[in-house]
């Protein structure tokens, strides 16, 4: 899947610096001729420094734009959130910044991994190419990664999870039984705590993925896929949806939120609100 705004600043970026190519050999070749025609060397240095002045403002437009695009394409990118599928820790139309270089090295323009520098961790919010659609970005928390033993219960997951020293469990809830319809709680995975939303009701679908996926109710996540769920259970598409998440989907993971963005039928203008802290995922700025 291409990624046109990346390909919209590449068009840009040549055509600038063509621009820039062109007023430079223009502007080079009218001094040339000013120095054989002009014998005042006082007339020949204003005239310099004002035909100087084109080229340097068709540098700078091409310099910004080389600058933003290696910042967007490969260290960081912002993300609109456009669902509730990751209440209550990210709420509609709150703005994302994800880094792009945290796994690896990206191509741009087509998404193509490059260099893999390190493995996600469970507990980690992604930003990835929804591998059922791949024009629609997603963002997700991992709950497992590639060895992981995954247990399916009916109303949660078992996550075991093995180094060479010891395995430890993980219960990975997905349905409410409380008498509230909906629920905020604290889950912790991989040394990580954060509040997701359960309700009721078990997400529409989800037998056939577990029926295809596990054998037996258990599924050995395999290598470079991750197991992914939104922290609203009851109201994601996810792992539990589409299957596994393959890791050449990925393009970064999010770093902190910072405004939320929301437009309305009555207002032509959106509302933007700051976000009560800059919330670093897993730790907290401010």
């Amino acid at each position: 899947m291409t990624d046109y705004f990346a390909l919209f600043m590449l068009i840009i970026l040549f055509g600038s610096g063509a621009y820039w190519l062109f007023i430079y050999i223009e502007q080079s070749n009218s001094l040339i001729n000013s120095l054989m025609e002009s014998t005042e060397c006082s007339s020949v240095v204003a005239e310099e420094e004002l035909l100087n002045q084109e080229p340097k403002k068709a540098k700078l437009i091409f310099q910004v734009i080389l600058m933003a695009l290696i910042l967007r394409s490969f260290i960081i990118a912002p993300y609109q959130i456009p669902s509730q599928s990751m209440s209550p820790s990210l709420d509609v139309g709150d703005i994302v910044l994800a880094t792009k270089f945290n796994y690896g090295l990206i191509e741009p323009l087509w998404n193509i991994p490059l260099i893999n520098f390190a493995e996600p961790n469970a507990s980690d919010i992604v930003i990835f190419r929804n591998p059922e659609n791949l024009r629609e970005v997603f963002i997700k928390r991992i709950v497992a990664t590639a060895g992981d033993i995954i247990v399916y219960k009916k109303d949660h997951l078992l996550v075991r999870r093995c180094n060479e020293y010891e395995c430890k469990d993980t219960a990975i809830r997905l349905q409410n039984h409380d008498k509230s319809n909906i629920k905020d709680v604290v889950e912790s995975n991989n040394f990580n705590s954060y509040t997701i939303r359960l309700s009721k009701q078990q997400l529409d679908g989800t037998k056939n993925i577990f029926n295809d996926m596990f054998i037996n109710n258990k599924l050995t996540v395999p290598k470079n896929t991750y197991f992914v769920l939104g922290d609203n259970r009851g109201n994601s598409s996810d792992s539990r949806v589409w299957g596994l998440l393959p890791r050449s989907a990925l393009l970064g993971k999010a770093l902190f939120k910072t405004v939320n963005v929301k437009t309305s039928d009555s207002s032509w203008w959106p509302s933007i609100s700051l976000s009560e802290n800059i919330r670093l995922f897993g730790y907290n700025f401010l």
